[in-house]
C-alpha cells in the first residue's frame, strides 16, 4: 500500500502532571517533495511533546515540551518508508522559525523568524515557514537565501517601518506560498522591500496585500543599486493603494503571471495610505510585465502605470523608464498610463536609450471617458508602443483621445487595430506627439465656394473630412490659405492628389511644395488631375494645389466632390 494511504496517528503526553494521558489527532498529507510527504495537523501542541505513531509503530519524534501555542499547524515530515526525518527531501536539515520557540514573545514571532533567517544563511540550510506569524520587520543580510513555505508575515509594529520583509542581497528563491502583509498599518512604506541588489534571484508565489505599497524595489536613495536579474513569478496584491514601485537606473525586473490589483480592499478608507493609487509606478528602472493581470477598478483619478524619471547622481544623467506589458490583461476605470516629472530633471539619457511604454497583445476592459487612456508629459522624450492589442468599452465610444503626447519628441506607433470597440481609431485617437503609422488616408479637402479669376492661384478648400484617421490631420490644414503643413516629427513618405473641375475651363493644375512647383497637367474641356508622390518630408514643408486658368470660367464654380486635394501618408 502506498504510504501516502496510510493514516497517520499522532500521540501527544501533556507533561504539566506526573500522570501522563494519550491525546491522538489525524494528520493529512498536504505537500509531497520527491518520496518525502508534508504533514499538517490543525491541532494546538501548546505544553506537549510528540511522540510519531505508524500504523501503530512508535517513531520517534521528540520534541522538548512547548511552551509557546506557536505549534498550531505544526508540521511533520515522513519518508515514503515510513521512518521519521524532521524534515526530509527538500526540507531535510531544513530550519524552521518554530526551533525558535523560545524566543517568541507573546504572539511577536520577530525574533524566532528572524534566527531562522540568519541560521539557514550562516549554515548554508534551506528554510522552511508554516502558518502565520506576526513580526514587525525582517531583514535578509545577506546573499544565498532558499526559503519554501506556506506562510505569512503580518505586520504588527507601532513605529514607522519601512518594511515588513526587506531583502539586501542577491542569490535569493523563495518558493511556496508566502504572504507579507502590512495588516493595513499606515506606518510601514511597504509590505515587501528589495533593497540593494537582486542579482540571480528569483520568487515564486509571493503575494504582497494590505500596504500602502506592496511591492517596493529600490529606492530612490540609492538609484544605481543593481537590482537586476530578478524574476518575480506570480503572486498576487489586495488592500494596496500601490501594487509596485520599481526604482531605480540599473533595474531590471521581470514578473510573470502575476495578478496585481491597486485598491482599498478591507482598508479603513480609499485614502487611508496618502499617495494617489497605482498599478506600477516606474521611476527610471526596465520593467517586463508577461501575462497576468493589472487590476483598478474601483478609482478613476489613479493609473495602472506611472512613469518617472530618475537621475544617477545629483540631478544629471536622468532617464526614463522601459515598461513593456506583453499579453497581460489589464482592467481599469482609470487611464492606463501616464508619465510625471514631479522633481523637473533634466533629461539627458544614455546614449541610444529613451524612454519606452510598450503594450503588444494586451486585453481587457476600461469603464470610463473622463481622461485619455495614456497621457505623456511635456517633456516626456521617448516612445509609446501599441500593437495586437484590444480593450473593450461598453458604454457609448469615448471621446477622450486613446493617447495625448504633450512632446512633440514623443514617438507613437499605433497599428490600424487601434485601442479596440467603443475607442476613438487608431490616428485621429493620438493627439499630438509624432505618430508612425502605415500609408493612409491623412486629408480630404473639398469644394470651392469662391468665383475663380483668370491666370493664376492658389486654391482654397473649405470642406474638411473630420472622420476616421484624417482627423488626426485636421490642424495641418490651413482653410485659410489652402496649404496643408507636414506636422512635428516629419513624414515618411506622402501622396498629394488634385482634381479640379469647371465647366469649360482651360489652363494649368499644379502641385507647390513650399513655393516651388512639383508636377502640373493640363485643365482641358473643363477637367484636369495631378498626383505626386514625395519621400523623407521634415516638418513643416508644405503643399498647396495651384490653378492658372486662360480665362475666367463662364460659370459659377461648382461646389462638388469633384473638386479636391487628398493626401495619404505613412511615417
Amino acid at each position: 500500500m502506498s504510504y501516502a494511504a496510510l493514516s497517520i496517528i499522532l500521540s501527544t503526553i501533556l507533561h504539566i502532571l506526573p500522570i501522563s494521558f494519550r491525546y491522538e489527532t489525524i494528520w493529512r498529507k498536504i505537500d509531497e517533495v520527491g518520496k518525502s510527504y508534508l504533514y499538517k495537523s490543525n491541532e494546538d501542541f501548546y505544553g506537549k511533546t510528540l511522540e510519531l505513531f505508524i500504523n501503530g509503530t512508535l517513531r520517534n519524534i521528540t520534541r522538548e515540551p512547548m511552551t509557546r501555542n506557536k505549534y498550531t499547524n505544526a508540521t511533520v515530515f515522513l519518508t515514503e518508508n515510513g521512518s521519521a526525518r524532521s524534515p526530509g527531501g527538500y526540507y531535510n536539515n531544513a530550519i524552521m522559525p518554530q526551533q525558535y520557540e523560545s524566543l517568541y514573545d507573546g504572539n511577536d514571532a520577530t525574533a524566532a523568524f528572524q534566527k531562522a533567517v540568519d541560521v539557514a544563511l550562516k549554515t548554508n540550510k534551506p528554510m522552511y515557514c508554516t502558518g502565520d506569524y506576526f513580526v514587525t520587520k525582517i531583514v535578509v543580510e545577506h546573499a544565498g537565501l532558499k526559503m519554501r513555505g506556506d506562510c505569512r508575515l503580518i505586520g504588527i509594529s507601532a513605529k514607522r517601518e519601512s518594511s515588513v520583509f526587506e531583502l539586501r542581497a542577491g542569490a535569493i528563491s523563495i518558493d511556496g506560498s508566502l504572504e507579507v502583509s502590512a495588516n493595513y498599518r499606515n506606518n510601514y512604506d511597504s509590505a515587501l522591500w528589495w533593497n540593494t541588489n537582486s542579482q540571480g534571484s528569483n520568487i515564486r508565489n509571493v503575494s504582497a496585500t494590505q500596504a500602502k505599497v506592496c511591492y517596493k524595489i529600490g529606492s530612490y536613495e540609492n538609484p544605481t543599486a543593481r537590482l537586476s536579474e530578478l524574476t518575480i513569478f506570480g503572486g498576487r496584491t489586495y488592500g494596496c493603494t500601490q501594487a509596485a514601485n520599481i526604482i531605480g537606473t540599473e533595474t531590471y525586473i521581470q514578473i510573470i503571471g502575476a495578478q496585481w490589483s491597486a485598491d482599498a480592499f478591507g482598508a479603513p478608507s480609499d485614502d487611508w495610505a496618502g499617495i494617489p493609487f497605482r498599478g506600477i509606478l516606474a521611476a527610471g528602472a526596465d520593467v517586463t510585465f508577461s501575462g497576468g493581470e493589472l487590476i483598478m477598478t474601483t478609482v478613476v483619478s489613479g493609473s495602472i502605470i506611472e512613469a518617472s524619471p530618475l537621475s544617477r547622481s545629483n540631478g544629471v544623467h536622468a532617464q526614463w523608464p522601459r515598461i513593456r506589458l506583453i499579453g497581460t490583461v489589464i482592467e481599469t476605470a482609470s487611464p492606463i498610463a501616464l508619465t510625471t516629472n514631479s522633481a523637473s530633471l533634466n533629461i539627458n539619457p544614455t546614449s541610444g536609450v529613451r524612454g519606452l511604454l510598450s503594450f503588444i497583445n494586451v486585453s481587457g476592459f476600461h469603464s470610463q471617458d473622463v481622461s485619455p487612456m495614456i497621457v505623456t508629459s511635456s517633456d516626456y522624450d521617448g516612445e509609446i508602443i501599441w500593437h495586437a492589442s484590444r480593450m473593450w468599452h461598453q458604454n457609448k465610444p469615448r471621446s477622450q483621445p486613446n493617447i495625448l503626447a504633450g512632446s512633440i519628441q514623443t514617438d507613437v506607433w499605433v497599428d490600424d487595430l487601434g485601442f479596440g470597440v467603443g475607442f476613438r481609431p487608431p490616428l485621429s485617437g493620438t493627439v499630438n506627439g509624432i505618430a508612425h503609422h502605415s500609408l493612409r488616408q491623412v486629408l480630404h479637402a473639398s469644394s470651392i465656394a469662391y468665383k475663380l479669376r483668370a491666370k493664376g492661384q492658389r486654391l482654397v478648400y473649405n470642406d474638411i473630412d473630420l472622420s476616421g484617421d484624417a482627423g488626426r490631420y485636421t490642424e495641418c490644414y490651413n482653410k485659410n490659405t489652402g496649404a496643408f503643413t507636414v506636422p512635428p516629427g516629419g513624414l515618411a513618405e506622402a501622396e498629394i492628389s488634385v482634381s479640379f473641375q469647371s465647366p469649360k475651363a482651360q489652363g494649368t493644375i499644379s502641385i507647390f511644395q513650399n513655393e516651388s512647383r512639383v508636377v502640373s497637367a493640363p485643365i482641358i474641356d473643363g477637367s484636369g488631375y495631378v498626383k505626386v508622390t514625395r519621400g523623407n518630408l521634415k516638418s513643416g514643408t508644405t503643399f498647396s494645389a495651384f490653378v492658372e486658368l486662360q480665362a475666367a470660367p463662364v460659370e459659377p464654380q461648382k461646389k462638388s466632390g469633384n473638386n479636391y486635394m487628398t493626401i495619404s501618408a505613412r511615417n
